[in-house]
């Protein structure tokens, strides 16, 4: 498995995990868990695209 396709089957983990966490938690608390989702998803985006260039760079 290269790397994008392990990057792809991340993102749509986070995400199906983000939706299916959020379903569970009651109205008041979805906008909290939705922030700290989006946070921890936008981090580990940017760790992921690091990682990627990091690769790019040494080939």
């Amino acid at each position: 498995m290269n790397i994008l396709t392990r990057y792809a089957v991340t993102v749509l983990v986070l995400c199906l995990l983000g939706w299916t966490v959020c379903r569970f938690f009651s109205r008041r608390h979805r906008q909290v868990v939705h922030e700290t989702v989006s946070l921890v998803a936008k981090i580990l985006l940017l760790v992921a695209a690091f990682v990627l260039l990091r690769a790019a760079w040494q080939g």
